[in-house]
Parts: C-alpha cells; structure tokens; sequence
C-alpha cells in the first residue's frame, strides 16, 4: 500500500466546486480529509477509494453520493475574534441562516447539534457579528456573544432577507 493521496482534479457543476483525489482507503481519506479546512458553502472535497467515496464540505465529512454524515468537521480559531456579517467571527467559517421554524424554537443542546448539521449559527445584533453553533457555548438555554456578551438569536433566513431589503439588495 503506497499510502498517499493523490489530486486527480477540479470539477464545477452550477457553482458548486470540486476538488477530486483518490486513495488506497476509506481510512485514508477519513484522515486525508480531517487535516483540510472549508470555510464557504458550495466546496467540497472527494477522495475516491476501493469501498466507496468520503466527502468533506463546510459542515461535515460525509458518504458520497448518499450524503450519510460521518462525523462534524473540526473548525480551528482564528488568531483572534474578528467582526463579521458573513463568517464566524472565531472560526471563519461560513455561517448559513437557519430555517425559520428552527430559529423559533427554544434552545437546547439538541438543536445546537441541528444548528451545526445544518451549518448555522447565531447572530449578535449589537456588534454586527456572526457566530457558528460550533464556537458558541450554550449556558443555561442561553448563548452570548464573545465579544460583547450580548444574547445571542439564531441567525435566519427572514434576517438575510430583511438586511438585503434595507440595503437596497432585494
């Protein structure tokens, strides 16, 4: 077993963008594809194997083409917190607006793990910053800011829409 993993190409279908590599294993991917980092939506990494082809995508590492989570992917921190209406302001990541219906329900860590699978998170109203569901720490139903100690709502769709009418985007 030569044990490496090798960059076979990049494919952009309706764009969503693939890089595409190839290994001896599932293993191998599964380690392969821990060590990358995706920070936007619509990037993916494929690594193709003998038994079947492990993806990674802003959310997760997952069976392809079923979709079937593996495991959530590790986000590291930035250096330091960074102010952001787009991306976690500590991690980076991309942070995707909540259904509306999951934005309206009450807290609890059973729904920070829905926010995560669905790669949501929270919006600071006071500093303009956005938060992932991985970063923030849910204590006592409650999450806060962690830069100005605000509550924090989940971040929805009908935010995106209404900022985007204000601005003069709709």
């Amino acid at each position: 077993m030569k044990d490496e993993i090798v960059f076979k190409g990049r494919e952009t279908h309706q764009a969503n963008r693939y890089d595409v590599y190839t290994a001896d294993s599932q293993e191998q991917a599964i380690r392969f594809l821990r060590s990358q980092s995706i920070l936007e939506e619509r990037r993916y990494i494929i690594v193709e194997t003998p038994e079947g082809n492990i993806g990674k995508d802003l959310i997760m590492i997952f069976r392809e083409p079923s979709g079937d989570m593996i495991e959530l992917g590790k986000r590291d921190p930035l250096p330091k917190l960074k102010q952001s209406m787009t991306h976690c302001g500590k991690c980076g990541h991309s942070v995707i607006p909540a259904k509306r219906h999951v934005a309206e329900s009450r807290l609890s860590h059973e729904a920070i793990l829905d926010l995560k699978v669905d790669g949501s998170g929270f919006l600071c109203r006071n500093c303009q910053t956005l938060w992932c569901s991985h970063c923030v720490l849910l204590d006592d139903e409650t999450a806060r800011c962690l830069i100005c100690g605000q509550m924090l709502p989940v971040f929805a769709e009908l935010e995106v829409r209404t900022e985007r009418w204000f601005a003069g985007l709709d």
